[in-house]
């Protein structure tokens, strides 16, 4: 499938969201000099391509991604990101709410050019398990070949936290009432740094929490 090519022009300041269900999406986006884009995917039963690269000095990018599975419905990310410029970053978060025999598979590919300068990027992997038998398969490929970077990354998984929820079930909360707000918070964390419709965000979320629960 061809790839839905995006450049993001000089000065330009911008937000994209792309959901994506049961499909596969395929995008290239270019950034140019001073860009600076947020880009949130909320995907689940799906697979998913994203290649981003800078092609100009400044070059901003943030990246998330919401993605949820459950009964054996497999989610594939493959992330690729070239820095070619100097003064450019790099930051990406993925949040992974797994039901029960949720199939998750990402697979990071970061190049870094020779000879650039003041380069920065951070990853982060967080993956939330609901239930059991879940299977997540990661796999980062970091390519850096500058000295002059500045670059983390980073992989959670962990269960929700249960004496969060002893203490909301404590004061007459349902189980499902209390795991719901705790998986909202999640949520929010990224949603919450995007321009939208308070409408929209409640939209989001039920539809994640009728999935999941």
């Amino acid at each position: 499938m061809k790839k839905d090519n995006v450049v993001i022009n000089i000065l330009d300041k911008r937000q994209i969201i792309d959901r994506n269900f049961g499909d596969k999406l395929n995008k290239k986006i270019v950034l140019e000099s001073d860009s600076n884009l947020k880009y949130l995917v909320i995907s689940s039963w799906s697979i998913v391509d994203l290649d981003f690269s800078s092609s100009w000095d400044w070059a901003k990018l943030e990246v998330y991604g919401i993605f949820f599975s459950k009964n054996k419905e497999e989610i594939v990310w493959n992330i690729s990101i070239n820095l070619k410029n100097n003064w450019s970053n790099a930051n990406v978060y993925l949040l992974s709410l797994m039901g029960d025999d949720a199939i998750i598979k990402v697979k990071w590919n970061i190049d870094i050019q020779k000879w650039i300068k003041w380069v920065s990027w951070y990853l982060l992997e967080e993956n939330i398990i609901l239930w059991e038998n879940i299977k997540v398969n990661t796999l980062p490929m970091l390519n850096v070949s500058s000295n002059d970077v500045s670059a983390w990354h980073g992989a959670k998984i962990q269960k929700l936290d249960s004496e969060k929820l002893f203490y909301m079930m404590s004061k007459w909360l349902s189980d499902k009432k209390s795991k719901q707000i705790t998986i909202k918070w999640y949520i929010d964390y990224i949603l919450e740094k995007f321009n939208i419709w308070e409408s929209e965000k409640n939209e989001i979320e039920n539809l994640i929490l009728d999935y999941l629960l």
